[in-house]
């Protein structure tokens, strides 16, 4: 009997839940700085890639984690034993993080200057993922893939139709908030809300996102009722909430993290900052 237990008991290091917490921070904390030294640093890098190309690739790499794990849940990818299917991971999520904004700066930025990479396209390129990771990254966490569960749909069309009722949100979300400031058609006085704002805005509607669903076990969507209620309302209630995050950590900047000769220097960018305290945030909730 006890041979069969051997036999059963998986391969590999097992940890308990603390010592499991503690090395998974450890190697984050150590893979993400030797990815700085050798990409971005700009002192210890051999290539000089910061802030852009290395900015964009980062950020479509975060959207296509969305896609991979919270639209398709790994299809594709659970009958192979890890560290294989982490590894297949990695690299699907890199090629087409390099992939698709060098078609979007080198291939769409030649009919639109806004994508131009000479003129600023990774701005443009960089912000579908502000609002894609809210609007891809709810449907399959929050929203619980409603509705398309609920139509007995299975993977990797679960995936699919998450993906296409993504980009319908993330579309117009891009062409209200964050287009108009960057197109060459428009003026920054005919916008809905000033760049800086919306980015420090919508950022604190990630983490309003990210704390309802990872601390609060999706509260206080969940007591809606119905899933369809309860997705409508985690979509909805989010940027409710987020607002009074974002005016939160506003205050909490301005009275407290800022020194005011930093708050002067920074002008109306102060603006921005709710999305750095944000991101600083978002990694503990995660965690």
């Amino acid at each position: 009997m006890e041979a069969l237990e051997l036999e059963k008991k998986p391969p590999g290091l097992r940890l308990g839940p603390p010592m499991f917490s503690l090395m998974n921070l450890l190697i984050i904390v150590a893979a993400s700085y030797l990815i700085w030294i050798i990409f971005a640093d700009p002192v210890h890098s051999p290539w000089k890639t910061y802030p852009q190309p290395f900015g964009v690739v980062l950020f479509w790499s975060i959207l296509f984690v969305v896609f991979f794990a919270f639209l398709g849940q790994l299809w594709g990818l659970g009958p192979r034993p890890q560290p294989v299917s982490g590894a297949i991971w990695i690299l699907l999520t890199t090629v087409f993080a390099v992939i698709v904004p060098s078609v979007l700066l080198h291939g769409y930025g030649v009919m639109d200057p806004a994508f131009d990479i000479g003129k600023g396209g990774y701005t443009a390129t960089t912000m579908i993922v502000l609002i894609g990771f809210y609007t891809w990254g709810i449907l399959g966490t929050s929203m619980g893939h409603w509705p398309w569960v609920d139509l007995g749909l299975k993977q990797p069309w679960v995936g699919i139709g998450g993906f296409l009722f993504g980009f319908v949100l993330t579309f117009l979300g891009y062409i209200l908030l964050i287009y108009p400031s960057l197109a060459s058609w428009t003026s920054p006085d005919k916008t809905i809300l000033p760049l800086t704002v919306v980015i420090g805005w919508f950022y604190s509607v990630i983490v309003s996102w990210l704390t309802t669903f990872l601390i609060l076990d999706n509260w206080p969507w969940s007591a809606f009722g119905s899933r369809a209620k309860t997705a409508f309302a985690a979509l909805v209630g989010n940027f409710v909430v987020g607002t009074g995050i974002y005016f939160a950590f506003h205050a909490l900047l301005r009275g407290i993290l800022l020194p005011q000769d930093v708050q002067a220097a920074l002008g109306p960018a102060i603006d921005i900052w709710p999305a750095h305290l944000g991101v600083c945030v978002s990694f503990w909730l995660i965690f």
